[in-house]
């Protein structure tokens, strides 16, 4: 859950028409239990010697596949129905002063980190009631009479666009916050903290490939000291990187299959980060028609 303790500026508030979760996520996930116990009756009836044991060993998989599927499957219908979102809002009106007097003293300083922990800790416990999965980032006012921003993400998960959408879709019109749905465009910065550490925006390069099928853009993701042991704090550090430079919705719904390799792969045609926003942009996808695109 990271906090943005930079100072913010007005933005409004987006919201959309949120869809229902997909069904599809159930029937896969039944299909592969159906599929475990015909493996099972089939190696107990049919088959013989060694190629029964592999039959027998594959179902009980299966079945575990298809059982966290429809667990996950059931953690969207559950939230879908349970409509705590007024609740949601309530309670953070009522606590919205203990997190508005949170602001730094100065730049990216607080006078008291441990009520920052608690706070954010709070915040988090409430927001995870509406769905597991959501996200949020707070953006603390930099002076008295700025306004804060409370930002409902969606993780990078598609499927969960329509949870935020919904979420943010119900909050009410605040003098001192902005709510925003899904992280909006903020620019390349020098450097981004992950975990205690710091990657330079020199870190990675990138190129785009030729548009999938479903319109989206594959990316090639060139990463300074990429290693199996280093691999998946620069990939963090790299999707923090993009969400920042062009907006969790243009992640979502316009960037395809992302592969991040070592440096030492770069093609001459490879690009530094400080291009990304403007390629995108002039090849954009249009892959979520009902939104465009975050504002720069």
């Amino acid at each position: 859950m990271p906090v943005n303790t930079s100072p913010t500026s007005d933005q409004a508030a987006v919201s959309r028409q949120a869809t229902r979760p997909s069904c599809l996520m159930p029937v896969v996930a039944v299909t592969l239990i159906g599929l475990a116990l015909m493996w099972a009756v089939a190696g107990l009836i049919w088959l013989q010697g060694t190629t029964q044991l592999v039959v027998l060993a594959l179902s009980p998989a299966a079945a575990l596949v298809g059982a966290y599927l429809i667990r996950k499957w059931m953690a969207d219908i559950v939230a879908w129905g349970n409509h705590q979102e007024d609740e949601f809002w309530r309670w953070f009106v009522e606590n919205e002063g203990r997190f508005y007097n949170l602001r730094p003293v100065e730049a990216d300083a607080f006078a008291d980190p441990a009520a920052i922990t608690a706070a954010v800790q709070d915040l988090g416990q409430q927001v995870h009631g509406i769905h597991p999965d959501l996200e949020f980032e707070l953006g603390f006012p930099g002076a008295p009479g700025d306004k804060g921003k409370i930002i409902i993400s969606a993780g990078g998960m598609e499927r969960m666009v329509a949870f935020a959408e919904a979420l943010t879709a119900k909050a009410p019109a605040m003098e001192r916050w902005d709510v925003i749905t899904l992280k909006p465009r903020k620019g390349l910065v020098p450097r981004v903290m992950h975990n205690g550490q710091e990657f330079a925006a020199e870190t990675f390069a990138y190129r785009f490939g030729p548009a999938q099928e479903d319109g989206k853009l594959p990316i090639d993701i060139y990463c300074e000291g990429h290693t199996p042991e280093t691999a998946d704090a620069l990939g963090s550090a790299a999707f923090i990187y993009l969400d920042g430079i062009l907006g969790e919705r243009d992640v979502i719904f316009g960037i395809g299959v992302i592969q991040f390799l070592p440096m030492a792969d770069r093609p001459p045609e490879a690009r530094p980060l400080s291009d990304l926003a403007a390629e995108f942009d002039s090849r954009r996808p249009a892959a979520d028609p009902r939104t465009a695109a975050d504002p720069a």
